[in-house]
């Protein structure tokens, strides 16, 4: 992730955040005017425990399918057996790289 990808993210979730921060405000405001005085208190506790609920799920929900979809690439270093024999060949003189081929490396189905 380049700087300037991660600095479009950070101000996306801001803006995101700055533009919910009031819907979230007014609804909770609605749920306790709503529910009479003397049980303000739960219905409160219930919007509040809702509204954590749900976003705790969400994130988990998001990042599940992210890493899933990540992991179903084809192309994923883990996956790419060029990538692994790339890394092992780091350091090594270039005699030790050339024989590391896929035609001359048995471990290379």
């Amino acid at each position: 992730m380049t700087v300037l990808s991660l600095a479009v993210l950070i101000a996306g979730v801001v803006i995101y955040s700055l533009g919910l921060a009031p819907t979230f405000t007014l609804t909770n405001d609605l749920i306790v005017g709503t529910a009479a005085p003397e049980h303000a208190g739960v219905v409160s506790a219930m919007s509040e425990t809702g509204s954590e609920l749900g976003g705790a799920l969400g994130i988990a929900l998001l990042g599940s399918l992210g890493t899933a979809f990540d992991r179903l690439r084809p192309t994923h270093p883990p996956y790419d057996g060029d990538f692994w024999r790339r890394q092992e060949s780091r350091g090594q003189p270039e005699g030790a790289r050339r024989a590391t081929t896929p035609e001359t490396d048995s471990r290379v189905a």
